[in-house]
């Protein structure tokens, strides 16, 4: 009986093992399955995502007007007369040159050599002409050519500067540097396709003038040659697209890269990054090479028609006649010499208007990457044809109130009444259980309820100091002044750096970067992202560049958590002391008198003792509310 219980109990035991084994397997099972249906359903996001994206650029391109000026900027009419008409000029005397040549020698031939020599310097003369026309029409064209992506990239900066939605940093760089070349190179190519379009029209005229079957077999192979590359061209569009998407993908990972160095290396993640950015830039060379294999035809498509025509218009000019036993050309041998060349010279128009056809296809995918951004910054037309219409200026402004969705409201904090300062405020983003930069979003976004760029309701400019304030190379002068409008008095505007200095307790930073002489240390250089400076060092020249913005209202988040706290302690009590008061500091009469509210949101302990000195209340979790609008 003992022996049938002990094998009893193994058996159940066995059968629960097995129960257990066979459970942990389905729930195995089961977790992956989910996890597989996760993934898949955020790779179909993603997939649908830019599906969104490519259908709604798609849709722009056929809406777009053909233009190289950014919206809202004018041009005097000459700087584009100048170049067309150097091209015109320089066009008319290329075709010249072989009329003049075959003259020339028709000339000699009949024995008029005295009236042959006139034409020679037309040659000269026509030549002489090209050469000008390339050195000065092209430095014109340069000068406003660089004028003409400046002004775009002002107008795509202005657009990032207005919009929240659906552009990433990486993609807005990518379209202010390579989108923007793309839209001038087609100036570049206009004044050489109206070149083209004259060398085409007088070299057929000039060959009906000699060979009327030979102008019209080279004039109609010629605009055959032209509609076939125009028809491929539309093939090649679809390349640069995907081209494009890649680069700008791949533009946005090495934002995020260089933009969190320090954040990559503490978590050492190096490696993870830089694999992930090769796979990148393998995706972009694999489609920059499918966009050339495509291209390839093209040059292919245009050598072999343009070929085969120049062979056709010289075997039509060579017909002729069996006269006393010899075969003479129907055209005289020196008119041959002109036809080649023109014939010759037609190859030019096709290879310009090829060129033409693929800078204005790669302009239409820049073009629509712009249209894009303005519709995320509620730009009306811009670059379109029509201007967009109420419904689809609706959709917009919703896709950007969709950003605000699902964020943290915070109530607007006050100082107690019996504060140092009431137009300081602490937080302590702890007692909301919250970061410090979630906290200081959150508490921008209730600030700036109800206003427009970058203010709030009533009108006052609200600024947010991240926690991690970029430092941009430049001297400490150019610094300080980034975002301002320094006096016009250099006096003045050197007195306001030395006060901001002293304030942040800086100036030991300007002495080690440049001695005591404030015209060296005002000129040192400071290297990108702060990297000849320490932690602290940055922080403190951070909020000097805060303090100097014209503002109302500042908040600063975690402005010193890398400062000492005998630092800390010094640059909180000048900030008592000078911000709102109407006393003269040394050098520069009401420097932070205009400052209405700052808020310092910190967890550091100099914090949480000023807070406990002026006597702030107690804050729960139950203050922080969660916006949960649907969009």
């Amino acid at each position: 009986m003992t022996e049938y219980n002990a094998d009893k109990a193994q058996e159940n035991a066995a059968r629960e093992e097995a129960t257990h084994e066979e459970s942990m397997h389905n729930k195995t099972t089961q977790e992956k399955a989910a996890q597989k249906k996760t993934a898949q359903k955020k790779a179909a996001q993603e997939v649908t995502g830019s599906e969104q994206r490519k259908a709604e650029e798609e849709a722009l391109k056929k809406r777009l007007a053909l233009r190289v000026t950014a919206p809202g900027y004018k041009y005097p009419w000459h700087r584009w007369a100048i170049p067309v008409l150097g091209e015109t000029t320089a066009g008319t005397g290329a075709i010249l040159i072989p009329v003049m040549v075959g003259q020339f020698i028709n000339q000699h031939i009949a024995g008029k050599a005295p009236d042959a020599w006139p034409m020679f310097w037309v040659v000269v003369a026509a030549i002489t002409f090209i050469v000008i026309n390339e050195f000065f029409g092209w430095g014109t064209s340069m000068t406003l050519s660089a004028e003409l992506g400046r002004d775009w990239r002002i107008y795509i900066n202005r657009l990032m500067g207005r919009t929240r939605a659906g552009v990433d940093s990486g993609e807005a760089v990518t379209v202010m540097n390579k989108d923007v070349r793309r839209i001038t190179d087609v100036y570049f190519s206009l004044p050489l396709f109206v070149n083209a379009m004259i060398i085409a029209t007088l070299g057929a005229v000039q060959l009906w003038l000699i060979n009327p079957v030979t102008a019209v077999v080279t004039l109609i192979g010629t605009l055959i040659v032209v509609g076939v590359i125009a028809w491929y061209s539309s093939f090649l569009e679809s390349k640069i697209g995907e081209y494009r998407e890649k680069d700008g993908e791949a533009s946005s990972r090495a934002s995020d890269i260089a933009t969190g160095l320090r954040t990559i290396a503490g978590l050492g993640a190096e490696e993870q990054m830089r694999e992930r950015y090769h796979r990148g830039t393998d995706e972009v060379f694999d489609s920059y090479m499918r966009y050339e294999k495509t291209h390839r035809w093209m040059y292919l498509i245009r050598a072999l028609l343009g070929g085969a025509v120049t062979l056709l218009g010289i075997g039509f000019a060579l017909t002729g006649h069996v006269e006393n036993g010899r075969w003479v050309s129907d055209t005289p041998a020196a008119s041959l010499v002109t036809v080649a060349s023109i014939i010759a010279m037609m190859g030019g128009p096709i290879w310009i208007t090829q060129n033409f056809l693929t800078a204005w296809r790669y302009a239409k995918i820049a073009l629509a990457k712009v249209a894009r951004l303005e519709g995320h910054a509620g730009v009306r037309q811009g670059v379109l044809k029509s201007p967009r219409t109420d419904e689809e200026m609706a959709q917009l402004a919703h896709a950007e109130q969709a950003v605000e969705a699902s964020t943290l409201e915070v109530p607007v904090p006050v100082a107690p009444a019996g504060a140092s300062n009431p137009r300081i405020v602490y937080v302590n983003p702890r007692d909301y259980n919250l970061t410090a930069q979630d906290y200081a979003e959150a508490l921008a976004r209730t600030l700036r309820r109800g206003g427009e760029d970058l203010k709030d309701a009533t009108g006052r400019r609200v600024l947010l100091s991240e926690p991690n304030p970029m430092i941009f190379a430049g001297t400490l002068q150019e610094h300080l002044r980034l975002g301002t409008v320094p006096n016009p008095d250099e006096e003045l505007a050197q007195a306001k750096d030395e006060e901001l200095l002293k304030i942040t307790d800086s100036r030991e930073i300007a002495y080690r970067l440049g001695g005591r002489n404030p015209e060296d240390y005002f000129a040192a250089r400071i290297t990108s992202e702060g990297a000849n400076l320490s932690g602290g060092q940055r922080q403190r020249l951070a909020l000097a560049r805060a303090l100097a913005q014209d503002a109302q209202v500042l908040i600063l988040t975690e402005p010193l958590n890398s400062v000492d706290e005998p630092s800390q302690r010094y640059i909180y009590d000048a900030m008592e002391t000078q911000i709102g008061s109407d006393r003269l500091p040394v050098g520069y009469p009401g420097l932070l008198q205009d400052l209405e509210q700052v808020y310092v949101v910190s967890t550091t302990a100099e914090t949480t003792r000023r807070m406990e000195r002026d006597g702030y209340p107690e804050t729960t979790q139950s203050e922080t509310t969660q916006n949960q609008e649907v969009n």
